[in-house]
């Protein structure tokens, strides 16, 4: 009996789009009826072989093999075959590499005579792992030479996108600890109680009779007391009570459509989580102008897809190569 995977396909496939920077579609690439069965696409004068597309094919369903083996194709997935889901995955993927290789020669990336010779290094490697007359198959090695040079013309110029500088606000980047009292509420008979606890609670605590943290653990229906608050994570109003505390300070108290919540500010700016925060909003700024980048340039120019020709192309029978792609170019291109 096939099993059934419910979640979909390869999470090492999903780690391995993101590698490129890309990970979406675009719309304008179209049917290409006009194309030779060896051209896959084409985007003006320049063309990706049917021969390529096949390496890069064959390289996506080496790394789905590495994590699930070769069941992994008479696996049932919801929406299809884990091929013709790998298929789709590896299709965006090859797009894109060959838009974000393309870039990078128009923004005026070159390639070194030792990077040159470390692509053609990685290639022969790759052939001599071939079996058979494969191995020395001249269109082989050709398209597996020029996929290698996609591969570091996309992620050197993904690189030095996200190499570049992006001041993050303070206040955006700033990680707030609090101490937080949830009384929740179903029945308007109840929502009268709670408000009436939560002013009680506020007047323990401003007197000092008691501590928010003790009033906290007697009262909160909340999962946790304290929790560690970021921008953008809390509904509006809640954010704006947050970040408007300073240490020792308490928020008024706060209505939500089932519960009331008051908050007591612990630490303003947790220095270290602020500083990693920031890291992280400024990678997620530069992924994002590089995206935006990557699809002004593919909206300036006709693609064309060779529907037919990557309709042939196949990741099982005895053709398939089960050659480790990329681990050769990580060992071999340092750029």
């Amino acid at each position: 009996m096939r099993r059934r995977i419910r979640t979909g396909l390869c999470l090492a496939l999903v780690c391995l789009l993101a590698l490129s920077g890309c990970g979406f579609h675009f719309s304008e690439i179209l049917p290409g009826s006009s194309l030779s069965s060896k051209v896959l696409m084409e985007m003006e004068d320049e063309s990706l072989s049917t021969e390529e597309g096949e390496v890069w094919l064959w390289a996506l369903k080496t790394v789905c093999e590495s994590d699930y083996s070769e069941e992994i194709w008479s696996v049932n997935l919801e929406d299809g075959t884990a091929e013709e889901e790998l298929k789709e995955a590896a299709k965006d993927y090859i797009q894109e590499m060959f838009l974000a290789s393309q870039m990078a020669l128009a923004d005026g990336l070159t390639v070194s005579a030792e990077v040159q010779a470390q692509i053609e290094t990685a290639a022969a490697y790759y052939m001599a792992a071939l079996s058979g007359d494969a191995s020395s198959d001249t269109d082989r090695q050709e398209a597996v030479t020029q996929a290698y040079m996609r591969l570091y013309l996309a992620n050197t110029s993904r690189a030095n996108a996200m190499s570049a500088t992006v001041e993050i606000p303070d206040d955006e980047a700033r990680v707030v600890r609090v101490y937080q009292i949830v009384l929740s509420f179903e029945t308007d008979e109840e929502k009268a109680t709670q408000k009436k606890r939560a002013s009680k609670i506020i007047k323990r605590v401003e007197k000092g009779t008691s501590t928010f943290a003790i009033q906290a653990v007697q009262y909160s229906d909340g999962d946790s007391i304290e929790l560690t608050v970021m921008r953008d994570q809390l509904d509006r109003e809640l954010e704006t009570a947050v970040y408007a505390l300073a240490d020792g300070e308490m928020s008024d108290v706060l209505e939500t459509d089932d519960s009331y919540i008051i908050y007591y500010c612990v630490e303003e700016n947790v220095e270290d989580e602020t500083e990693a925060h920031r890291e992280e909003l400024r990678t997620e700024k530069l992924e994002s102008l590089y995206r935006e980048a990557l699809t002004d340039y593919s909206g300036e120019a006709d693609w064309k897809w060779n529907s037919s020709a990557w309709k042939g192309l196949s990741v099982t029978g005895e053709d398939a190569a089960d050659v480790d792609f990329f681990g050769i170019y990580e060992e071999n291109v340092s750029g």
